[in-house]
């Protein structure tokens, strides 16, 4: 089968990739070790590649994706209109379109201007869409702002289109297909590449780290933005370091929102430097190696986002062979059984992740067993070699279809 992957970020096969860049990657590697023709397309970009020899990699001009910064909303909104929409120009004279199977999005708006504007042959392939962010489909995240109630609309209505009109969505978790039950949409989450992962005894790995063997170790990895609730994990935090002084929160991600902006610290990440009371550490954007030596150090991964679909990071502590508290919302609960591999708990009550942190606190012989449950379900259900198969599934079941789409 010939797979085209539409990258635009900049990033692909780099040491810069971001969460959809490194779905993209590990889909593209085993796609290609299955025996199937994969190209990839991406915009060019002055960072180091390590591009797959099995791998066709085309590059074309353009402004990446993660490095596309413009705070006013209004000319943000026009510029990433004009620059997706050369890209997918771009993909169009660079491609002949009509020789692949199947085109695989991983982006809205890119994938909403290649269905409504494309001028390729009649001949198209089928066009499959994977939904890694469907924050609109959450209630509870609500910005009343005009650029809040603008963004959302914008967001909910493209989606929704995109979601329709393409021939296969790939959902991360079972409530996007609840939500859009007309769609064709088929439930594959994300997965991990669990030989990537050095398994390092904890007591080397806290040697390392200088962290103490006492401590009890709490991390959360990801953007210190609101909807990762960064602000729930640290006021329960506090509560549990009321009676237990040995805890010990790192709170690891890019203190600039955004995983590609590193030196710049934004009002609410601000704010939780100033909250947090000495309670927790921020140490940033770390290196791979450093953080494989914390998730090993760790004694709970917690993630308190306000919303979330198919999370990574649960999947990377899982891997490690880590218990798991995390928020009952989006696709967390497809991946973070209740009891057995960790606990969930209500979206942005304090009170009661602070109660289960201390329950396992409290049980190092049941954190030890959910430990062991997260690595088995991870060697079960979520290696990148399964998902994988799992995709190319699907997209044997497209093959001869004659691709129609019309708004």
């Amino acid at each position: 089968m010939k797979i085209l992957e539409v990258a635009g970020s900049g990033t692909i096969f780099s040491d810069d990739m971001g969460p959809v860049s490194s779905v993209l990657f590990n889909l593209s590697k085993y796609f290609s070790e299955f025996g199937h023709e994969v190209t990839v397309i991406d915009t060019k970009s002055s960072l180091k590649r390590k591009i797959p020899e099995k791998i066709d990699f085309i590059e074309v001009k353009g402004i990446p994706r993660a490095f596309f910064n413009e705070k006013n909303f209004f000319k943000a909104e026009i510029k990433s209109w004009k620059n997706e929409y050369m890209f997918i120009r771009s993909l169009g004279r660079h491609i002949e379109i009509d020789n692949y199977e199947v085109i695989h999005f991983h982006e809205v708006l890119p994938t909403f201007i290649y269905l409504l504007f494309d001028k390729f042959d009649k001949k198209k392939p089928n066009v499959v869409y994977t939904s890694h962010t469907p924050n609109w489909a959450n209630p509870s995240i609500e910005d009343l702002t005009l650029r809040g109630k603008l963004g959302r609309f914008n967001r909910s209505y493209l989606e929704k289109s995109v979601i329709r009109k393409s021939d296969l969505t790939i959902a991360l978790g079972t409530f996007l297909k609840k939500k859009i039950p007309d769609a064709n949409i088929k439930v594959i989450p994300n997965g991990v590449d669990i030989a990537e992962y050095t398994k390092i005894e904890k007591s080397k790995a806290r040697e390392e780290m200088k962290i103490d063997k006492d401590d009890f170790v709490i991390v959360f990895v990801g953007r210190i933005t609101p909807i990762k609730g960064v602000d729930i994990l640290i006021n329960a935090a506090k509560k549990v370091k009321e009676t237990t002084p040995n805890l010990k929160v790192y709170l690891v991600g890019s203190l600039g929102g955004n995983f590609q902006i590193r030196n710049n610290i934004t009002p609410y990440a601000q704010k939780m430097l100033n909250i947090s009371d000495n309670c927790c550490e921020f140490p940033g954007f770390i290196s791979n190696k450093i953080k494989n030596l914390l998730l090993n150090s760790v004694d709970i991964f917690v993630l308190p986002s306000r919303f979330d679909n198919c999370p990574l990071t649960i999947l990377e502590a899982m891997a490690r062979g880590k218990p798991v508290i995390a928020s009952n919302i989006g696709g967390i609960p497809d991946i973070v059984k209740d009891g057995i591999n960790g606990y969930l708990f209500e979206v942005g009550n304090e009170r009661d992740l602070a109660n289960k942190i201390i329950m396992l606190y409290n049980n190092e012989n049941l954190r030890k067993e959910m430990g062991i449950n997260s690595r088995k379900l991870v060697e079960d259900k979520y290696t990148w070699k399964k998902v994988s198969k799992r995709y190319l599934e699907v997209f044997e079941g497209l093959r001869g279809k004659i691709t129609q789409n019309n708004f």
